[in-house]
This record gives structure tokens, C-alpha cells and sequence, in this order.
């Protein structure tokens, strides 16, 4: 008994760690009102930080997302390249959208919030200059190409 006790024990500290490793995306919609369905979020937009309120349940999500690779020459430029699903759940979530900001969240951190100027954007979205080079090695190596 002690022994299978041990053995739940160890599983379930492995899992917490390989959770605590889970690397998430997230594309959210920037609101104005303060309800249930959002939250205040913080990001630093060229060295002032700016509060905003993001509903909490992602447009898009990892889910959505075919694959992630850097940029070169830029060690802080991502390619974010989504599945047709992610694109066409992405559209329909921003088609009214237009001069208003979406955010975009690398592991619950605010990484971006531009104004939207167009709201067809395709599969692929570039992130330039908002990630330090660690964590553009982090979030590509949990969403690699495995075509390349």
C-alpha cells in the first residue's frame, strides 16, 4: 500500500512539473468594461507600462496555433502561423474590431496590444521586438515546425 501511495505521489509531482513547463498562447479581445468575463492585465509598451482589461477566455489559443519559429536576423522576432481553424476563428473573432486593440499573451504576460488597422490578417502574425531572446527560444521550441 505505501508503495503504490509513493508511486501516485511521484506521478503527480512529475505531472505538476511537466505542467509548470506548458508553454501558452493566447490572442484576447481589449475591452473597456470591467465584468466578469475580464480581468486587468499589465504590459510594457517601450518602457511605460499600461493597464488593460482583456476578456479571459482567448479568440485563439496553443490549440490554434500549427507552429512558432523566430525571425532572423531578430533573436526577439517570432512568426506566429496558425491553423486554417485558428485563422478562421480569428477572423470571426476581430471582424468588428477594427481601431481597436487586441493583446496577445505568451504564458499569461502580455507581450503585445496593437490597434487593430485591418481586421483580415491570414494565417501568419509577426511579433517583433516584444520577447527577450530567451523566451522567443522557449515559446519556438514548444510550437516547432515539425514540416522544417
Amino acid at each position: 500500500m505505501k508503495t503504490n501511495l509513493t508511486i501516485i505521489v511521484l506521478f503527480l509531482a512529475a505531472a505538476t512539473c511537466f505542467a509548470a513547463d506548458k508553454q501558452s498562447i493566447g490572442f484576447y479581445r481589449v475591452s473597456n468594461d470591467v465584468t466578469s468575463k475580464t480581468k486587468q492585465v499589465t504590459y510594457d509598451n517601450r518602457g511605460e507600462t499600461i493597464a488593460i482589461l482583456i476578456e479571459v477566455t482567448p479568440i485563439v489559443s496553443e490549440a490554434d496555433i500549427a507552429y512558432i519559429e523566430q525571425v532572423p536576423p531578430s533573436p526577439t522576432a517570432i512568426k506566429i502561423v496558425l491553423t486554417d481553424a485558428g485563422q478562421e476563428k480569428l477572423e470571426d473573432g476581430v471582424k468588428d474590431m477594427k481601431g481597436r486593440q487586441l493583446a496577445i499573451a505568451i504564458n499569461d504576460k502580455v507581450v503585445a496590444a496593437p490597434v487593430l488597422q485591418q481586421t483580415s490578417m491570414g494565417k501568419v502574425i509577426i511579433l517583433d521586438g516584444n520577447l527577450r531572446p530567451d523566451e522567443v527560444n522557449q515559446i519556438t521550441a514548444t510550437f516547432k515546425n515539425e514540416n522544417g
